[in-house]
């Protein structure tokens, strides 16, 4: 169970640390883009990553554990699904917007692809450090009962 928990805690940090470091390999990075630029916005995007993370995420692990989802591709996809929602989800009012065009309202759905595949990455990375050979996890439903009370 620390496991998970301990995972839960690092990976959003890991994940905002795997985005700056792609963004100066890559090139991406311009003159007013700095290290000192990625870490001030990293003091403000890791709150805001946490109270999204928490209340999507932990139902999602929860649910996972429950049904005994436990493979990579169900902790892929779930990291998928969980960044998507997270940055399609201020798109929806664009989705409702009648001045704007049809097609320019779809693309804006686009829009969070990179950030749904490093949220893929994500979940994987939270297979590997959570879920794969956790003791915890490979015992019945009736030992997790019995070992919470």
């Amino acid at each position: 169970m620390r496991r998970i928990v301990v995972a839960f805690i690092a990976l959003p940090i890991v994940g905002y640390l795997v985005y700056a470091v792609v963004i100066f390999l890559f090139g991406l990075a311009t003159e007013s883009v700095s290290w000192e630029y990625m870490a001030r916005m990293g003091l403000i995007l890791l709150p805001f990553t946490y109270s999204i993370h928490i209340p999507m995420a932990l139902p999602v692990i929860a649910l996972a554990i429950r049904f005994r989802w436990l493979s990579a591709w169900h902790a892929v996809v779930a990291g998928a699904a969980v960044t998507y929602l997270a940055f399609a989800f201020p798109a929806l009012r664009v989705l409702f917007d009648d001045n704007l065009h049809l097609h320019y309202r779809f693309e804006r759905f686009l829009d969070p692809l990179p950030f749904t595949m490093v949220g893929a990455a994500l979940g994987l990375l939270f297979w590997l450090l959570a879920i794969w050979r956790n003791a915890y996890l490979q015992r019945p439903h009736a030992e997790h009962r019995s070992a919470a009370a």
